[in-house]
């Protein structure tokens, strides 16, 4: 809940999730908020394969939701998958 909470102070409509030990491949998000879509998934990736796909970019005013007790996590149905790679 403590992400969501840190969600709910930011002043941009636009919100980016990623972990102290990831690192964005791909450092041209910018194209991606300029279109009209509401969240975008990332693919997790450990360097050898892909571990999971994950939205990552949502905006504030679709009202998604970090959930789970322990390992939050953001679900939201469909979702536009970018060849964006955040490596783990």
């Amino acid at each position: 809940d403590i992400r969501n909470q840190i969600v709910s102070f930011s002043g941009n409509d636009w919100q980016f999730f990623i972990n102290p030990y990831e690192e964005l491949v791909n450092n041209d998000i910018g194209k991606l908020i300029n279109q009209n879509k509401p969240a975008y998934k990332f693919i997790v990736s450990n360097n050898e394969s892909i571990i999971t796909k994950e939205v990552r970019l949502w905006r504030k005013s679709s009202n998604i939701k970090f959930e789970q007790p322990v390992f939050e996590n953001l679900n939201f149905n469909n979702v536009d998958l970018t060849n964006y790679v955040i490596n783990n």
